[in-house]
């Protein structure tokens, strides 16, 4: 079982986190654990950016559980993918306002949303890049209301 949390300091970091005295059920291993999972540990970590700049506001694993999204305050979408049994991460900056959430809707495709108050699809292409898709939710523009 693998945690993964997003912080302020810029990473996400990845713990192992069965505990064989606590947790009943057999441990299942994930291709996210290095050889030592019998104890608690930092399983990987990854720095959002070297020079700061973005905190995690969300992250989401997909279903099969070898790729990992996230979010952050410097407008970036990142996927780390460890299904070809290395990890291979790519971020794709892009120029909207922050995103707070993600969700995977299929393996290859998630949404984004935050501060810009429109859902937007992502998908990841055969070379494991995130490229935009489209906006979900199409905004109507308003007419100003005459005397």
């Amino acid at each position: 079982m693998v945690l993964a949390t997003g912080t302020a300091d810029f990473r996400v970091r990845l713990f192992n986190v069965h505990m064989k005295e606590v947790d009943q059920c057999q441990k299942v291993k994930t291709e996210w654990d290095t050889d030592d999972t019998s104890v608690p540990n930092l399983v990987a970590e990854f720095t959002n950016s070297s020079r700061g700049g973005g905190w995690i506001h969300g992250l989401a694993f997909n279903k099969t559980g070898n790729r990992l999204c996230w979010v952050a305050h410097d407008s970036s979408i990142t996927v780390a993918d460890v299904s070809k049994g290395s990890i291979i991460v790519n971020k794709l900056k892009t120029n909207e306002l922050p995103f707070i959430s993600c969700i995977w809707v299929s393996d290859r495709a998630l949404v984004a949303a935050g501060h810009g108050c429109c859902p937007m699809l992502y998908c990841i292409d055969s070379n494991n890049k995130v490229q935009f898709v489209s906006k979900i939710d199409s905004s109507q523009k308003k007419e100003a209301a005459g005397l």
